[in-house]
């Protein structure tokens, strides 16, 4: 770890509950929206935003399901790079599998400008 950053590294999120259970079978574009909100709360959980995500890898299991889902990422998480995967995710219930690195910057007096 750098002392001027910090680095969240989030790692196949999908659309599911706290239990783990699988929200919104077979429904795009729900499951990639709340994929985003799993996205952006456990973010926020760690004092990032959207606006810290470096890149978006967006696994979808159907190719024509691609587009749409850049679209709502890229609405989502305007500025972040979005790079789609046509891929079996994790589960066979999921459409789509969203990962990617945030940084932030740690504000520490004495240390190089971030």
């Amino acid at each position: 770890m750098r002392r001027d950053r910090v680095q969240v590294i989030l790692g196949g999120t999908a659309s599911i509950d706290p239990e783990g259970g699988i929200l919104n079978p077979g429904d795009m574009p729900r499951q990639p929206d709340r994929t985003l909100e799993n996205i952006a709360a456990l973010l926020d959980r760690t004092g990032a935003s959207p606006g810290n995500m470096g890149l978006l890898i967006a696994c979808v299991r159907d190719p024509a399901d691609a587009e749409p889902a850049r679209h709502l990422v890229q609405t989502r998480f305007p500025g972040a790079p979005v790079q789609m995967v046509i891929a079996a995710v994790c589960r066979p219930g999921w459409l789509i599998e969203i990962e990617g690195p945030a940084t932030i910057p740690a504000g520490r007096p004495g240390l190089p400008q971030f």
